[in-house]
């Protein structure tokens, strides 16, 4: 008996009898892919089939080579319909490889019909017979391996690689017995097939080829794999029908409770058309069932919403997602009505997709709350923009910012789209950054409102101040998720004050100035005694070095004392340069006893030219405050000289002022300066802070204005008054221990 040819003719037979049976599936069922496709795999396996016998009927070297080249043309169907098959059956693959797969494939089909006799064999000088199953057979006596035939074996190489990927991506998503079924068993007997072939040509082995029998197992396999989803198929299709009686009693209660539902309901099966809708919604359209069914129901869909609302849907149930829309629905008196529609997807008890259900609600009135609302906003947003207010929102949970336009344009925001506190916090002036930073953090960390005064650069360069105020809102639980206020534009206001301080300082200045010019006589004095001390000691030196008769030790005294006397000189020259020259303000930890002992050393001098006694009572416990030391003594000596000048009628024994320094409580110091002098009349007392109010003289009436400047940048108050005991007046200022707003 002739077993190569039983075999192999039944093996071929097999194969074509399992084609003709998944292309009659195919036939009945337009939608089964995946079985046309096995069918022609099939074909193209019996096909190899018949060309391996004819490989091993071949009575010559140029037989054996034409069997060799057509063998090709089924390999390819077979790579191929092997790609697509796991595409479409396993729903998995990379699709860029699959398409690597195919393309190399068919570069070496293309060089096979190129090369000659085939791309396995560059030529094949002779034949010999074995014994095969009993029977003779030909192989390749001598014959040379066309190295093309790597492109070809490149081919299999890749369609393990895409088989392999598609297996784990099965066996990942859960599906492991299709994963060990279809994906294993490609590989195994692909990679059996070709390894059987690459040996054959390369000459490590002498046999004929057999690779149509690894194939024939692998139809057997696949055609096991799709009879099993044709089974339960079956089942499933068993099971629908014996619970449809069931289902029918279960869809009657389910329209008793739709139709007693106070909200509009549908329903649609797989195929998007509507297959119910309760009583509400006939009621409200006014038409029946059948007017609805299917697509009916879009006729009463406003034409200005139907095409968005037909997208919304479709792409929804295409990707079986929950949806909301709104559109306006036609009810049954004509007037269209805004309808909040929200549909989910639904399945059946074998989790099978059914189709989708939804329900609607009229919601015409809150939308038309919602338009008047917005209507609202903009007129408020147009009166903001007419009175150059920025109204703002920040969103915490959202980290979204709403602006008015104006506010939007002044910073270079688009009219529309998300806007971050990132995008706000760039626009903020770099050294303001940080403290704009911690104070909104402040402000939404302890739940209290947010005010600051800050600059912003705008896109063109210009920098502008605004003042802002902010309220937190907090929600239900007490959690901060909305920052609501207003920004306003100071530029103006901050030039003006920058105008105003410069003006200041500069009659500062000169009131320095003119306080030197009433001290000169004190300073002359004291730059005479440590001037006369030099000139003394230097010709006391001179006298020594002339007689010849030197001293050193004593020439080394009189040179200490003449640098004594001349940093002493020098000290007041200081001092005095520090009174007049125009500098910047310049806060530091300051000690007012200290401040207070160099003024009463400074105003000395003068004192005693106008005979009178300048005493100081000073608290030993005081802590140092911040504040421009300059500035504080500018105050002191203002006040001490007008004490002095109040006292220009009263009798030399009785003339005395005193400088007093003590804690106030609450975190402030006292400065008082108290004179014997007549007092201050009550109808001037008022006036005295004033600027070009004085009672002198030869007065500019800037010194008292200029001093209480100075104390109220550092955060004081000043204040005048009588003695207690009828006889003179005291001056006192009130300073924060920690200092006043930077200048």
């Amino acid at each position: 008996m002739n077993w190569v040819t039983v075999i192999w003719s039944m093996g071929s037979g097999a194969c074509l009898t399992l084609a003709l049976i998944h292309f009659v599936v195919w036939w009945k069922d337009r939608t089964a892919r995946t079985n046309l496709v096995f069918s022609v795999m099939a074909i193209a396996v019996a096909a190899f089939a018949a060309l391996e016998l004819a490989m091993m009927r071949a009575q010559t070297p140029e037989q054996f080579g034409i069997a060799v080249r057509w063998l090709h043309v089924p390999v390819w169907v077979i790579v191929v319909s092997l790609v697509i098959f796991v595409r479409l059956y396993l729903n998995a693959g990379r699709r860029w490889l699959a398409w690597a797969v195919v393309g190399v494939r068919t570069l070496s089909l293309i060089l096979n019909f190129i090369l000659s006799p085939n791309i396995n064999y560059r030529e094949i000088t002779a034949l010999r017979h074995v014994s095969f199953f009993g029977e003779s057979v030909s192989v390749v006596a001598r014959g040379a391996p066309n190295p093309w035939m790597l492109v070809a074996q490149l081919s299999l190489l890749l369609l393990v690689i895409f088989v392999v990927d598609a297996t784990i991506a099965v066996w990942r998503r859960g599906d492991r017995r299709q994963a060990l079924m279809v994906g294993g068993s490609i590989l195994l007997f692909t990679m059996a097939g070709a390894v059987e072939g690459i040996t054959i040509t390369w000459g490590f082995i002498s046999m004929p080829l057999t690779a149509s029998l690894f194939y024939q197992g692998l139809v057997v396999v696949m055609a096991c794999e799709l009879s099993f989803d044709l089974l339960r198929a079956a089942a499933l299709a068993r099971q629908l029908q014996a619970s449809e009686a069931s289902m029918g009693e279960s869809e009657e209660r389910f329209r008793i409770v739709a139709n007693a539902a106070p909200v509009l309901i549908w329903m649609a099966g797989v195929d998007k058309l509507c297959t119910f809708f309760n009583k509400p919604w006939l009621e409200f359209t006014g038409r029946s069932m059948e007017q609805e069914m299917g697509n009916g129901w879009a006729d009463g869909v406003h034409p200005s919403d139907l095409q968005r609302c037909l997208r919304i849907y479709t792409e929804a149930f295409d990707a079986r997602q929950s949806f909301v829309m709104q559109y306006r629905l036609r009810r049954h008196d004509g007037e269209y009505r805004w309808i909040s529609d929200q549909g989910v997807a639904r399945y059946d008890t074998h989790e099978n997709f059914a189709g989708y259900i939804g329900s609607c609600v009229d919601v015409t009135e809150l939308i038309n709350k919602d338009a008047e609302l917005r209507e609202s906003e903009e007129r408020m947003r147009l009166a903001a923009d007419a009175v150059n207010l920025g109204i703002w929102e920040w969103d915490l949970d959202k980290d979204e910012i709403w602006a008015t336009n104006s506010r939007r344009a002044l910073l270079g925001w688009p009219t529309s789209g998300k806007v971050g506190f990132e995008d706000f916090i760039s626009c903020v002036h770099p050294d303001d950054r940080n403290r704009i930073q911690e104070a909104i953090d402040d402000a939404i960390n302890k739940h209290k409102d947010y005010d600051s005064e800050y600059r912003l650069v705008l896109p063109d360069g210009v920098v502008r101040w605004m003042a802002t105020r902010g309220s937190l809102h907090l929600n239900a639980n007490g959690r901060p998720t909305r920052l609501l206020g207003v920004t306003i534009d100071i530029t103006a206001r901050k030039q003006a004050e920058l105008e105003t301080k410069q003006q200041r300082d500069e009659l500062g200045h000169l009131s320095r100035v003119a306080a030197m010019g009433e001290l000169a006589a004190s300073i002359a004095h004291e730059l005479n005694q440590p001037l006369a001390g030099i000139t003394s000691n230097a010709s006391a030196g001179q006298r020594f070095i002339d007689r010849g008769d030197v001293d050193l030790r004593e020439l080394h005294d009189l040179l200490g004392d003449i640098v004594s006397d001349g940093r002493r000189a020098g000290d007041v020259i200081r001092g005095l340069q520090s009174m007049v020259k125009k500098a910047a303000p310049n806060r530091q930890q300051v000690n007012l006893n200290e401040l207070v002992t160099n003024v009463a050393r400074m105003v000395n001098p003068n004192a005693v030219l106008q005979s009178c006694n300048v005493e100081t009572l000073l608290d030993p416990n005081l802590p140092a405050i911040e504040a421009d030391p300059i500035q504080l003594q500018q105050v002191l000596l203002n006040l001490v000289i007008n004490a002095f000048d109040a006292m220009s009628d009263t009798l030399a024994p009785n003339r005395k002022v005193v400088i007093a320094t003590e804690r106030n409580g609450h975190g402030t110091i006292r400065t008082s300066v108290r004179d014997y002098g007549t007092g201050i009349p009550e109808e001037t007392r008022e006036r005295l802070f004033e600027q070009f109010f004085t009672t002198k003289a030869k007065g500019l009436g800037m010194g008292l204005a200029i001093v209480r400047s100075i104390v109220e940048s550092h955060g004081g108050t000043i204040a005048a008054e009588n003695a207690d005991d009828g006889v003179g007046a005291r001056f006192h200022f009130i300073l924060p221990v920690n200092g006043g707003p930077p200048e």
